[in-house]
């Protein structure tokens, strides 16, 4: 796949992981898939999701982006609120159980009793799903381990689920912390091989993404 104009910026010393992510995104609209990055801090997982979610913008695909915190992680469905954001305003074309579920969770919306997970997860993928079928989406999540546990569940269903959509859920974590499981796949850079750079030229050629068990 070649693409006129500047490329977006990488991390030299990490072009295995990067083609890994340019592969993920060259077929985003043939199969979706999850990706996680694991390693101890400082091995540059944050700095690998910022050059995916800057070539899923080149690209023109929708991302949705979301952080956890220390200071967030007890705060039900904070993450999820931040990453759904952008595309909240389509929650009316969900089902009537599902998005009444979704916004009670986010309490912009009356709610008799507490919200069922199950519904809440439903409508994610659901809203998901409907805002890539207009254009492919990119979700972001760093540092998943902080995420909130209502939010970190949502956010693995839809991640076990995702195949079907044109969307690709890139993920960064410790290792052995905040790993989603079955359905997603795993990059593990090493640390000491990367510093900031540029890309040059045409993207390196797509590899097949490893996939977890």
């Amino acid at each position: 796949m070649n693409r006129d104009g500047p490329q977006p910026a990488h991390l030299v010393g990490r072009e295995e992981e990067l083609r890994d992510i340019g592969s993920a995104l060259d077929g985003i609209r043939e199969r979706g898939q999850a990706l996680t990055i694991v390693g101890d801090p400082g091995v540059g997982k944050t700095a690998l999701l910022g050059a995916a979610a800057a070539d899923a913008r080149e690209r023109g695909l929708t991302v949705l982006s979301a952080r956890g915190t220390e200071a967030k992680a007890h705060l039900r469905f904070a993450v999820l609120r931040e990453l759904l954001d952008p595309v909240l305003g389509r929650a009316g074309g969900l089902p009537p159980r599902h998005q009444a579920a979704l916004l009670g969770a986010f309490g912009t919306a009356d709610a008799d009793a507490a919200p069922e997970r199950f519904f809440i997860a439903l409508a994610v993928l659901e809203l998901i799903a409907d805002a890539a079928a207009r254009t492919p989406v990119a979700v972001i999540v760093d540092d998943l381990h902080w995420v909130d546990n209502a939010s970190r569940d949502a956010i693995g269903f839809t991640a076990r689920r995702i195949e079907a959509e044109p969307a690709v859920m890139f993920f960064s974590a410790p290792c052995g912390r905040g790993i989603l499981g079955r359905g997603a796949g795993y990059l593990a850079p090493q640390p000491g091989r990367a510093r900031p750079g540029r890309r040059t030229g045409a993207p390196a050629r797509a590899q097949p993404v490893s996939r977890g068990g």
